[in-house]
């Protein structure tokens, strides 16, 4: 068998420019086909990245109930659940939010949001809102005399809003009674989801707790970030033994469509690999056709000498194998090198984008691969091989049947 091995071997370096070229447009193929999914892999992760840092965290906490109706006098108090939060070490943040539909108002227009109530070091610790407030821009709720709001620049263009504008915020509070208060614009955000920056406002919880009728330690939202992200589903079951009465849910289940779009990129790198490797299969399998062809003398003897059927498929399979291996080898260590070349610096694919749309992910892509992608490759790289050898087999072994 090891002679066989060898043999194979030789074979394809018979024609030495040929067989370079083809390795070399074997590994062209895997290098695009790989970069892309490590791109489609650094795009989703970015989604999802945008949404656990500025909208959803790792974990949140609601009264059961709330979610349903979003009745504001369904709350819960920070000190019950702070106790069970704080006995858990793998938490590395918590902010304890109160939330209520508001309706914004200027001299100009009117917007309706949601409106939330939050200690602004605690939220620092879960958002990362508070980075994208630009210089120019204001702070995140810096100033607590003048009775700031956050707003997004979507809703400020709306509402002709500038730093230091006063706005009329407007909203019910847990008795059905209607509330009106004045607040100041103390900064302006801008994340890359628009359907959260028209619907989101910040104020200090101070400022608004008073207004809703609520105990001092009511809240409606309990936001966790973990330590280690892994840890999402042993620390939601963790915190469901002690707060049996809440509803505790994960960044997934918050919003749901993050979960179709980690299950799709999985299916997306599935797919564009079986393109790929399904346009090199033919091309592969047109160069060991023309291999074979001009060896059909030379199999002709192996067959006179007694080499068996099984033994030139073997020898057929073990040049397709070793073809296609050295060039998948060269493509995957050139996409590794560009992996980790922009890794840390990303992608700015920013001159694709529209200015004015936000797409909900960073402009900014870090392409990621993953074992698994190195698993669908080799996988991959086995049926290919098998389909591609299995036409240049045929001829080989033809002029075998027909000896016998």
């Amino acid at each position: 068998m090891n002679v066989i091995i060898k043999l194979a071997w030789k074979n394809i370096w018979r024609k030495k420019w040929r067989s370079i070229l083809m390795i070399g447009f074997i590994s062209i193929g895997v290098f695009a086909g790989t970069f892309v999914v490590t791109f489609i892999n650094g795009w989703m992760e970015s989604g999802i990245d945008e949404h656990l840092r500025m909208q959803t965290a790792h974990l949140q906490i609601h009264a059961k109930g709330y979610d349903d109706t979003n009745d504001i006098g369904r709350f819960m108090y920070e000190n019950e659940v702070g106790k069970a939060v704080n006995s858990i070490e793998e938490i590395a943040g918590v902010s304890h939010r109160l939330k209520t539909n508001a309706l914004l108002t200027t001299a100009e227009t009117s917007v309706g949001l949601v409106l939330i109530g939050v200690d602004a070091d605690k939220e620092k610790e879960v958002s990362d809102i508070h980075k994208t407030i630009e210089r120019n821009f204001g702070t995140f709720l810096g100033n607590s005399a003048n009775h700031p709001v956050v707003i997004s620049r979507y809703t400020a263009r709306k509402l002709n809003a500038n730093i230091n504008s006063k706005i009329i915020v407007t909203f019910q509070d847990s008795n059905g009674d209607m509330q009106e208060i004045m607040l100041r614009v103390g900064g302006i955000f801008h994340t890359n989801s628009k359907r959260f920056d028209n619907n989101t406002a910040y104020v200090l919880k101070g400022d608004l707790l008073p207004y809703l009728s609520l105990p001092k330690t009511a809240a409606h939202e309990t936001a966790i970030v973990l330590k280690n992200f892994d840890k999402c589903a042993v620390t939601k079951d963790s915190l469901m033994m002690t707060l049996k009465d809440f509803r505790i849910q994960k960044w997934d289940e918050v919003y749901p469509l993050m979960e179709v779009l980690s299950a799709w990129r999985e299916i997306s790198n599935i797919i564009l690999m079986g393109i790929f490797f399904t346009a090199l299969a033919f091309g592969i399998m047109n160069f060991m056709l023309m291999s074979v062809m001009e060896r059909e003398e030379e199999l002709k003897m192996l067959v006179n000498i007694g080499v068996s059927h099984r033994r030139i498929i073997y020898m057929i399979w073990t040049e397709t194998l070793a073809l296609v291996s050295t060039g998948t080898m060269v493509g995957i260590v050139l996409c590794l090198i560009m992996v980790g070349c922009f890794s840390e610096s990303g992608l700015d694919i920013s001159f694709l984008l529209n200015d004015n749309v936000n797409y909900g992910f960073s402009p900014i892509i870090h392409p990621q691969i993953t074992v698994n992608n190195f698993m669908e490759i080799v996988i991959f790289v086995f049926i290919s091989c098998l389909f591609a050898s299995t036409t240049p087999i045929k001829k080989a072994t033809s002029n075998h049947k027909k000896k016998q």
